[in-house]
């Protein structure tokens, strides 16, 4: 339900803007349309991680003192060093993602190119006459 309500509201708001404020194409509003209702929609579920992930980490760590003893540290601090590694790994896919959705913007625009060509071939069929009209003999002569 949230990636529909961002998807309207953005596309709403493309259609509310004068012409002479669109910087970007139809396609690349498209295209940023649906990769942030994308990331708002895996999002939203994964909100409660915050609060609950704390939760688990305390608690399976008491878990594991009163199996284990004091070893259980030690794992407890390889998860907190493995932080910045993730950090790191997190960048790098932001990167990635960022040249990806170049690429992407790029294939929406040609299609969105090809759709209004298409469209106005068929808006227009009297300005210009069809392969099949100028095959016929009669169009020859």
């Amino acid at each position: 339900h949230a990636r529909v309500a961002v998807s309207v509201a953005v596309y709403e708001k493309a259609l509310r803007l004068p012409s002479s404020e669109k910087s970007s194409s139809v396609g690349e509003l498209t295209n940023l349309m649906m990769v942030d209702a994308t990331k708002i929609e895996s999002f939203v579920p994964q909100i409660h991680v915050l609060w609950d992930g704390l939760l688990q980490i305390f608690g399976y760590t008491a878990i594991l003192y009163s199996l284990i003893g004091w070893p259980c540290f030690i794992g407890m601090a390889i998860l907190l060093l493995s932080g910045p590694i993730q950090a790191k790994i997190a960048q790098k896919q932001f990167g990635l993602n960022r040249k990806m959705v170049v690429h992407t913007d790029s294939r929406v625009r040609t299609t969105n190119e090809a759709i209004q060509g298409i469209q106005l071939s068929r808006l227009a069929p009297s300005r210009t006459k069809s392969p099949r009209t100028l095959l016929r003999p009669e169009a020859m002569s």
